[in-house]
């Protein structure tokens, strides 16, 4: 089916390629294909959530493009982005287990020097704001009521044969090729796992006061381009696992104090 179709969505998923979003498309109710500029949506039913499911395509420039339209389209209450990446190894995480974002960091925008790389933040050129409060590149994801209720659901620590983490995502246009470059952005940015899609969703859902969740599962440790030591397969199923418990527990409908829904604002105020 074809044509620019408009309407509203409880939950709009994302992943960069197929095998992303595809295990939790075969698993909704009465599913439509529809096609667009971007591609192809799958619409759907979990329970009584309506779910529109999107592949953006790899990378920042994709993955923005792809939100900005599928926001325009379909007005969602809230947006999941899922998939895989790979953790540095400084960090709390290791090959099979999940990262919910707490936070995603632009890790490309800045300047590169002959004396070294200088951020957004010490250049003092915003890249996004909220509320009037200037953003260098760190989007928090953790004030919406979504993100406090899925540390509810999925709190941290064991699940199954995995751990699940709520920490800093980093998203970059090149992944980290060998470890040294890997322990450097670890270093720099303070985050957990790098993914090369994130903070495009993240900005444009900011843009457009659209709350957003992130879960990756870890397929391989950041910089070991090896696939021998890969498990994306394994990676995908465990995000999967978060994400059907999430969506069994009545994600994305929020309680306001009277009793009726309404979604709050990209950073949990209400529109």
């Amino acid at each position: 089916m074809t044509g620019n179709h408009r309407g509203r969505c409880d939950l709009l998923l994302l992943g960069a390629v197929e095998s992303e979003i595809f295990p939790m498309v075969s698993r909704l109710a009465r599913v439509r294909r529809r096609s667009g500029p971007f591609g192809d949506t799958w619409e759907g039913f979990w329970g009584d959530l309506q779910v529109t499911a999107a592949v953006t395509g790899i990378g920042k420039v994709n993955a923005a493009g792809a939100t900005a339209c599928l926001l325009e389209r379909w007005a969602p209450s809230l947006v999941c982005v899922v998939g895989s990446a790979g953790a540095y190894s400084g960090g709390p995480l290791r090959v099979g287990d999940v990262l919910v974002a707490s936070e995603v960091v632009a890790g490309d925008e800045g300047v590169w020097e002959s004396r070294g790389f200088r951020s957004m933040r010490a250049i003092g050129i915003p890249l996004a704001h909220d509320a009037g409060k200037p953003l260098f590149g760190r989007y928090p994801l953790d004030r919406s009521p979504w993100y406090r209720r899925i540390r509810e659901i999925t709190p941290v620590g064991a699940f199954g044969t995995f751990h699940i983490r709520y920490g800093p995502l980093l998203t970059v246009g090149m992944v980290s090729g060998d470890e040294r470059i890997a322990l450097e952005r670890f270093s720099r940015y303070d985050a957990w796992a790098e993914d090369m899609e994130g903070s495009a969703v993240a900005q444009v859902c900011l843009r457009y006061g659209v709350p957003v969740l992130q879960c990756r599962g870890i397929s391989n440790p950041a910089g070991v381009r090896d696939k021998a030591w890969w498990r994306l397969e394994e990676a995908l199923d465990h995000c999967h696992r978060v994400l059907q418990r999430w969506l069994d527990a009545g994600l994305p409908a929020e309680e306001t104090e009277n009793g009726t829904e309404a979604p709050p604002s990209w950073n949990g105020r209400s529109p």
